[in-house]
Protein backbone atom coordinates (compact mmCIF):
# COMPACT_ATOMS: atom_id res chain seq x y z
CA UNK A 1 0.00 0.00 0.00
CA UNK A 2 1.42 3.35 -1.01
CA UNK A 3 2.07 6.09 1.55
CA UNK A 4 -0.64 8.31 -0.03
CA UNK A 5 -3.18 5.49 0.06
CA UNK A 6 -2.36 4.83 3.74
CA UNK A 7 -2.97 8.50 4.56
CA UNK A 8 -6.30 8.39 2.72
CA UNK A 9 -7.37 5.25 4.61
CA UNK A 10 -6.45 6.84 7.95
CA UNK A 11 -8.34 10.01 7.06
CA UNK A 12 -11.40 7.99 6.03
CA UNK A 13 -11.19 6.03 9.27
CA UNK A 14 -11.13 9.22 11.33
CA UNK A 15 -14.14 10.59 9.43
CA UNK A 16 -16.09 7.38 10.02
CA UNK A 17 -15.13 7.43 13.70
CA UNK A 18 -16.32 11.01 14.01
CA UNK A 19 -19.62 10.17 12.32
CA UNK A 20 -20.06 7.22 14.66
CA UNK A 21 -19.53 9.45 17.71
CA UNK A 22 -22.07 11.96 16.42
CA UNK A 23 -24.62 9.19 15.79
CA UNK A 24 -23.95 7.78 19.26
CA UNK A 25 -24.44 11.21 20.79
CA UNK A 26 -27.72 11.70 18.96
CA UNK A 27 -28.95 8.25 19.95
CA UNK A 28 -28.14 8.87 23.60
CA UNK A 29 -29.83 12.27 23.41
CA UNK A 30 -26.80 14.57 23.71
CA UNK A 31 -24.36 16.24 21.43
CA UNK A 32 -20.69 16.44 22.41
CA UNK A 33 -19.39 17.74 24.74
CA UNK A 34 -22.00 17.65 27.52
CA UNK A 35 -22.38 20.88 29.51
CA UNK A 36 -24.98 19.99 32.13
CA UNK A 37 -28.57 20.55 33.22
CA UNK A 38 -30.37 23.67 34.43
CA UNK A 39 -33.50 23.64 36.58
CA UNK A 40 -35.69 26.72 36.41
CA UNK A 41 -39.20 28.04 36.96
CA UNK A 42 -41.14 29.38 33.99
CA UNK A 43 -44.61 30.66 33.14
CA UNK A 44 -44.32 29.43 29.55
CA UNK A 45 -47.44 27.28 30.16
CA UNK A 46 -49.32 30.02 32.00
CA UNK A 47 -48.30 29.29 35.61
CA UNK A 48 -45.12 28.68 37.60
CA UNK A 49 -43.88 25.22 36.60
CA UNK A 50 -40.58 23.40 37.06
CA UNK A 51 -38.42 22.68 34.03
CA UNK A 52 -35.09 20.98 33.38
CA UNK A 53 -32.98 22.08 30.41
CA UNK A 54 -30.20 20.08 28.79
CA UNK A 55 -27.94 23.06 28.11
CA UNK A 56 -25.96 21.39 25.34
CA UNK A 57 -29.04 20.43 23.31
CA UNK A 58 -30.91 23.52 24.61
CA UNK A 59 -33.97 21.38 25.13
CA UNK A 60 -36.32 21.65 28.14
CA UNK A 61 -38.67 19.14 29.73
CA UNK A 62 -41.29 19.89 32.36
CA UNK A 63 -40.57 18.12 35.64
CA UNK A 64 -43.98 18.46 37.26
CA UNK A 65 -47.49 19.59 36.46
CA UNK A 66 -47.77 21.09 39.93
CA UNK A 67 -47.74 24.88 40.26
CA UNK A 68 -44.74 25.90 42.38
CA UNK A 69 -43.95 28.99 44.42
CA UNK A 70 -41.44 31.30 42.73
CA UNK A 71 -39.40 31.68 45.92
CA UNK A 72 -36.49 29.33 45.48
CA UNK A 73 -34.96 26.20 44.01
CA UNK A 74 -32.05 24.28 45.50
CA UNK A 75 -30.21 21.17 44.32
CA UNK A 76 -28.79 18.61 46.71
CA UNK A 77 -24.98 18.42 46.35
CA UNK A 78 -25.20 15.12 44.46
CA UNK A 79 -27.65 16.60 41.94
CA UNK A 80 -30.28 13.93 42.60
CA UNK A 81 -32.88 15.98 44.51
CA UNK A 82 -34.34 19.40 43.73
CA UNK A 83 -36.09 21.22 46.58
CA UNK A 84 -38.94 23.54 45.74
CA UNK A 85 -41.73 25.41 47.55
CA UNK A 86 -45.41 24.55 47.14
CA UNK A 87 -48.54 26.41 48.26
CA UNK A 88 -50.81 23.51 49.18
CA UNK A 89 -52.49 24.74 52.37
CA UNK A 90 -55.71 26.73 52.52
CA UNK A 91 -54.26 28.99 55.23
CA UNK A 92 -51.58 30.39 52.93
CA UNK A 93 -48.75 28.28 54.33
CA UNK A 94 -45.91 27.18 52.10
CA UNK A 95 -43.87 24.02 52.56
CA UNK A 96 -40.62 22.58 51.27
CA UNK A 97 -40.74 19.58 48.95
CA UNK A 98 -37.95 17.43 47.59
CA UNK A 99 -38.24 16.27 43.98
CA UNK A 100 -36.07 13.20 43.50
CA UNK A 101 -34.88 12.52 39.98
CA UNK A 102 -35.55 8.82 40.67
CA UNK A 103 -38.48 8.46 43.05
CA UNK A 104 -40.65 11.56 42.59
CA UNK A 105 -41.76 14.30 44.96
CA UNK A 106 -41.77 14.11 48.77
CA UNK A 107 -43.04 16.61 51.34
CA UNK A 108 -40.28 17.69 53.75
CA UNK A 109 -42.07 20.25 55.97
CA UNK A 110 -45.67 20.47 57.10
CA UNK A 111 -46.34 23.35 59.49
CA UNK A 112 -48.59 26.39 59.66
CA UNK A 113 -46.70 29.37 58.24
CA UNK A 114 -44.22 29.81 55.43
CA UNK A 115 -41.14 27.61 55.13
CA UNK A 116 -38.71 29.13 52.61
CA UNK A 117 -35.10 29.33 51.34
CA UNK A 118 -33.79 25.79 51.91
CA UNK A 119 -30.03 25.28 51.71
CA UNK A 120 -28.18 21.94 51.81
CA UNK A 121 -25.06 21.26 53.83
CA UNK A 122 -22.02 20.33 51.74
CA UNK A 123 -22.44 16.63 52.57
CA UNK A 124 -26.13 16.73 51.62
CA UNK A 125 -27.21 15.36 55.01
CA UNK A 126 -28.97 18.45 56.40
CA UNK A 127 -31.02 21.42 55.22
CA UNK A 128 -31.34 24.84 56.84
CA UNK A 129 -34.33 27.01 56.01
CA UNK A 130 -36.28 30.03 57.19
CA UNK A 131 -39.65 29.46 58.84
CA UNK A 132 -42.38 31.96 59.69
CA UNK A 133 -44.18 29.61 62.07
CA UNK A 134 -44.30 32.01 65.01
CA UNK A 135 -44.20 35.67 65.89
CA UNK A 136 -40.75 36.21 64.33
CA UNK A 137 -38.93 34.43 61.51
CA UNK A 138 -36.51 31.76 62.67
CA UNK A 139 -33.79 29.67 61.09
CA UNK A 140 -34.61 25.96 61.27
CA UNK A 141 -32.55 22.87 60.48
CA UNK A 142 -33.63 19.36 59.50
CA UNK A 143 -32.25 16.15 58.08
CA UNK A 144 -32.41 15.90 54.30
CA UNK A 145 -35.45 13.60 54.53
CA UNK A 146 -37.37 16.17 56.61
CA UNK A 147 -36.84 14.51 60.00
CA UNK A 148 -35.41 16.05 63.19
CA UNK A 149 -36.69 19.58 62.54
CA UNK A 150 -35.85 22.20 65.13
CA UNK A 151 -35.04 25.91 65.43
CA UNK A 152 -31.49 27.26 65.45
CA UNK A 153 -32.40 30.85 66.33
CA UNK A 154 -34.42 32.24 69.22
CA UNK A 155 -36.46 35.38 69.89
CA UNK A 156 -33.20 37.26 70.54
CA UNK A 157 -32.64 37.38 66.76
CA UNK A 158 -36.05 38.77 65.91
CA UNK A 159 -35.43 40.00 62.37
CA UNK A 160 -33.13 37.45 60.75
CA UNK A 161 -32.00 37.66 57.14
CA UNK A 162 -34.05 34.85 55.53
CA UNK A 163 -31.04 33.57 53.54
CA UNK A 164 -28.87 31.52 55.93
CA UNK A 165 -25.50 30.34 54.63
CA UNK A 166 -23.41 27.31 55.58
CA UNK A 167 -19.85 27.92 56.74
CA UNK A 168 -17.19 26.50 54.43
CA UNK A 169 -16.42 23.69 56.89
CA UNK A 170 -20.11 22.75 57.16
CA UNK A 171 -20.09 22.96 60.95
CA UNK A 172 -21.99 26.23 61.37
CA UNK A 173 -24.80 28.26 59.86
CA UNK A 174 -23.92 31.90 59.26
CA UNK A 175 -26.59 34.59 59.14
CA UNK A 176 -27.30 38.26 59.76
CA UNK A 177 -30.05 39.97 61.71
CA UNK A 178 -31.45 43.26 60.42
CA UNK A 179 -31.71 44.60 63.98
CA UNK A 180 -27.98 44.09 64.54
CA UNK A 181 -25.83 46.24 62.26
CA UNK A 182 -22.16 45.46 61.58
CA UNK A 183 -22.63 41.87 62.74
CA UNK A 184 -22.63 38.27 61.59
CA UNK A 185 -23.85 35.35 63.68
CA UNK A 186 -22.48 31.82 63.53
CA UNK A 187 -24.59 29.01 65.01
CA UNK A 188 -23.30 25.43 65.40
CA UNK A 189 -25.33 23.15 63.15
CA UNK A 190 -25.55 20.50 65.86
CA UNK A 191 -27.23 22.84 68.38
CA UNK A 192 -30.21 21.42 70.31
CA UNK A 193 -33.66 23.00 70.15
CA UNK A 194 -33.59 25.89 70.80
CA UNK A 195 -30.00 26.95 70.23
CA UNK A 196 -28.65 29.66 72.51
CA UNK A 197 -25.07 29.30 71.36
CA UNK A 198 -25.01 31.92 68.60
CA UNK A 199 -21.62 33.58 68.25
CA UNK A 200 -21.67 37.23 67.25
CA UNK A 201 -18.87 38.30 64.90
CA UNK A 202 -18.51 42.07 64.76
CA UNK A 203 -17.66 43.67 61.42
CA UNK A 204 -15.15 46.50 61.54
CA UNK A 205 -17.22 49.12 59.73
CA UNK A 206 -15.20 52.19 60.81
CA UNK A 207 -18.18 54.07 62.27
CA UNK A 208 -20.46 53.02 59.45
CA UNK A 209 -23.81 51.47 60.23
CA UNK A 210 -24.05 48.62 57.74
CA UNK A 211 -27.24 46.60 57.51
CA UNK A 212 -26.41 43.49 55.48
CA UNK A 213 -29.24 42.33 53.21
CA UNK A 214 -27.48 39.43 51.45
CA UNK A 215 -24.04 37.88 51.52
CA UNK A 216 -21.93 34.94 50.37
CA UNK A 217 -18.83 33.45 51.94
CA UNK A 218 -15.94 33.12 49.52
CA UNK A 219 -14.08 31.13 52.18
CA UNK A 220 -13.95 31.04 56.00
CA UNK A 221 -12.82 34.65 56.39
CA UNK A 222 -13.65 36.45 53.14
CA UNK A 223 -17.17 37.50 52.26
CA UNK A 224 -19.05 39.55 49.70
CA UNK A 225 -22.20 41.35 50.78
CA UNK A 226 -24.95 43.74 49.84
CA UNK A 227 -25.38 46.28 52.61
CA UNK A 228 -27.08 49.56 53.32
CA UNK A 229 -25.19 52.32 55.11
CA UNK A 230 -27.79 53.87 57.41
CA UNK A 231 -25.80 57.08 57.71
CA UNK A 232 -26.40 57.92 54.03
CA UNK A 233 -29.96 58.98 53.23
CA UNK A 234 -29.65 58.62 49.46
CA UNK A 235 -27.64 56.02 47.59
CA UNK A 236 -26.39 54.29 50.69
CA UNK A 237 -26.93 50.81 49.30
CA UNK A 238 -24.06 48.99 47.63
CA UNK A 239 -21.88 45.90 47.34
CA UNK A 240 -19.00 45.43 49.77
CA UNK A 241 -16.08 43.05 50.27
CA UNK A 242 -14.89 42.12 53.73
CA UNK A 243 -12.05 40.17 55.33
CA UNK A 244 -13.50 39.18 58.70
CA UNK A 245 -10.06 38.88 60.32
CA UNK A 246 -8.69 42.12 58.88
CA UNK A 247 -8.67 45.48 60.71
CA UNK A 248 -9.52 47.15 57.40
CA UNK A 249 -13.09 48.36 56.97
CA UNK A 250 -15.37 46.84 54.29
CA UNK A 251 -14.57 48.06 50.78
CA UNK A 252 -17.54 49.50 48.89
CA UNK A 253 -17.45 48.55 45.21
CA UNK A 254 -20.76 49.63 43.70
CA UNK A 255 -23.64 52.04 44.19
CA UNK A 256 -27.15 50.66 43.98
CA UNK A 257 -30.29 52.75 44.53
CA UNK A 258 -32.56 49.72 45.04
CA UNK A 259 -33.21 48.22 48.44
CA UNK A 260 -33.85 44.76 47.02
CA UNK A 261 -30.82 42.50 47.63
CA UNK A 262 -28.89 41.94 44.40
CA UNK A 263 -28.35 38.40 43.20
CA UNK A 264 -24.95 37.00 44.12
CA UNK A 265 -23.22 33.76 43.07
CA UNK A 266 -19.76 32.37 43.82
CA UNK A 267 -17.70 29.73 42.07
CA UNK A 268 -14.40 29.12 43.77
CA UNK A 269 -13.06 32.64 44.02
CA UNK A 270 -15.06 34.09 41.11
CA UNK A 271 -17.96 36.21 42.40
CA UNK A 272 -20.76 37.06 39.98
CA UNK A 273 -23.24 39.68 41.15
CA UNK A 274 -25.90 42.12 40.01
CA UNK A 275 -25.70 45.72 41.17
CA UNK A 276 -25.71 49.34 40.10
CA UNK A 277 -22.81 51.58 39.14
CA UNK A 278 -19.17 51.13 40.02
CA UNK A 279 -18.75 54.90 39.76
CA UNK A 280 -20.55 56.83 42.54
CA UNK A 281 -20.50 59.93 40.34
CA UNK A 282 -22.84 58.30 37.81
CA UNK A 283 -26.64 58.55 38.17
CA UNK A 284 -28.12 56.00 40.56
CA UNK A 285 -30.78 54.91 38.07
CA UNK A 286 -28.33 53.56 35.49
CA UNK A 287 -29.83 50.09 35.84
CA UNK A 288 -28.83 46.65 37.07
CA UNK A 289 -25.60 45.29 35.66
CA UNK A 290 -23.84 41.93 35.79
CA UNK A 291 -20.31 42.01 37.17
CA UNK A 292 -17.73 39.32 37.88
CA UNK A 293 -15.11 39.85 40.56
CA UNK A 294 -11.89 37.92 41.14
CA UNK A 295 -12.29 37.19 44.83
CA UNK A 296 -8.54 36.89 45.35
CA UNK A 297 -8.55 40.66 45.79
CA UNK A 298 -10.61 40.52 49.00
CA UNK A 299 -8.44 41.49 51.95
CA UNK A 300 -5.48 42.47 49.77
CA UNK A 301 -3.59 45.73 50.22
CA UNK A 302 -4.67 46.92 46.75
CA UNK A 303 -8.38 46.23 47.22
CA UNK A 304 -10.89 45.07 44.62
CA UNK A 305 -11.71 48.19 42.59
CA UNK A 306 -9.54 47.02 39.68
CA UNK A 307 -10.67 43.38 39.83
CA UNK A 308 -14.24 43.90 38.59
CA UNK A 309 -15.35 43.22 35.02
CA UNK A 310 -18.75 44.40 33.77
CA UNK A 311 -20.43 41.70 31.68
CA UNK A 312 -23.96 42.83 30.74
CA UNK A 313 -26.75 45.26 31.64
CA UNK A 314 -30.53 45.24 32.10
CA UNK A 315 -30.50 42.29 34.47
CA UNK A 316 -33.30 41.19 36.76
CA UNK A 317 -32.31 41.67 40.40
CA UNK A 318 -34.83 39.15 41.76
CA UNK A 319 -33.50 36.17 39.81
CA UNK A 320 -30.59 33.91 40.64
CA UNK A 321 -27.23 33.71 38.98
CA UNK A 322 -25.92 30.16 38.73
CA UNK A 323 -22.48 28.72 37.89
CA UNK A 324 -21.78 25.41 36.20
CA UNK A 325 -19.98 22.90 38.48
CA UNK A 326 -16.67 23.49 36.66
CA UNK A 327 -16.99 27.29 36.79
CA UNK A 328 -16.79 27.62 33.01
CA UNK A 329 -20.37 28.79 32.43
CA UNK A 330 -22.77 31.22 34.09
CA UNK A 331 -26.53 31.48 33.53
CA UNK A 332 -28.36 34.71 34.32
CA UNK A 333 -31.67 36.46 33.57
CA UNK A 334 -31.88 39.70 31.61
CA UNK A 335 -34.53 41.58 29.68
CA UNK A 336 -34.78 41.11 25.92
CA UNK A 337 -37.32 43.38 24.20
CA UNK A 338 -38.97 43.97 27.57
CA UNK A 339 -39.26 40.23 28.38
CA UNK A 340 -37.07 38.28 30.84
CA UNK A 341 -34.83 35.82 29.04
CA UNK A 342 -32.23 33.22 30.05
CA UNK A 343 -28.64 33.84 28.95
CA UNK A 344 -25.54 31.64 28.99
CA UNK A 345 -22.08 33.18 29.49
CA UNK A 346 -18.83 31.45 28.58
CA UNK A 347 -16.58 32.73 31.38
CA UNK A 348 -13.45 32.28 29.25
CA UNK A 349 -13.69 35.98 28.48
CA UNK A 350 -13.35 36.83 32.17
CA UNK A 351 -10.34 34.61 32.70
CA UNK A 352 -8.66 36.11 29.61
CA UNK A 353 -9.77 39.70 30.39
CA UNK A 354 -11.63 40.05 27.07
CA UNK A 355 -14.84 41.81 26.12
CA UNK A 356 -17.57 39.26 26.89
CA UNK A 357 -20.11 40.43 24.28
CA UNK A 358 -19.36 37.56 21.85
CA UNK A 359 -19.27 35.02 24.70
CA UNK A 360 -22.95 35.56 25.64
CA UNK A 361 -25.65 33.34 24.18
CA UNK A 362 -29.41 33.77 24.60
CA UNK A 363 -30.97 30.40 25.34
CA UNK A 364 -33.80 29.69 22.87
CA UNK A 365 -37.51 29.47 23.65
CA UNK A 366 -37.16 31.17 27.03
CA UNK A 367 -39.07 34.48 26.82
CA UNK A 368 -41.32 34.24 29.90
CA UNK A 369 -41.09 35.03 33.59
CA UNK A 370 -38.05 33.06 34.73
CA UNK A 371 -36.97 32.89 38.34
CA UNK A 372 -34.36 30.90 40.24
CA UNK A 373 -32.39 29.12 37.52
CA UNK A 374 -30.09 26.65 39.30
CA UNK A 375 -27.39 24.55 37.67
CA UNK A 376 -27.38 20.86 38.52
CA UNK A 377 -24.26 20.28 40.66
CA UNK A 378 -23.16 17.03 38.99
CA UNK A 379 -23.65 15.23 35.73
CA UNK A 380 -26.43 12.59 35.91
Amino acid sequence: MSYLRLILHLALGLVLLGMALVVLALVTGHTLPYIGDLAYISTRDGANKLYLMDLQREHSVRLSKTVVNDCCLTWSPDGQTLTTILDVSSDGSTDIYGLSMHSGIERLTNAQGADLYPSYSADGQRIVFTSYRGDVPKIFIMDADGSNQHALTTQSLANVNPHPTWSSDGQSVVLTDFNNVNSLFAIPANCPDPCSDATRMAINANERSLMTTSFVLVDQTHMFMAAFDRRIRGGGYGMYTLDINSPNEPERLTVNANLEPPSVAVNGRWVAFVSGNVDPAQPLNKGNNLFILNGNCIGSTTGCANSIQEIASQLRTDDNLTWSPDGHWLVYVANLNGMPHLYLLDATCVQQHEDCARYIHALPDTPARYVRPVWRPHMP
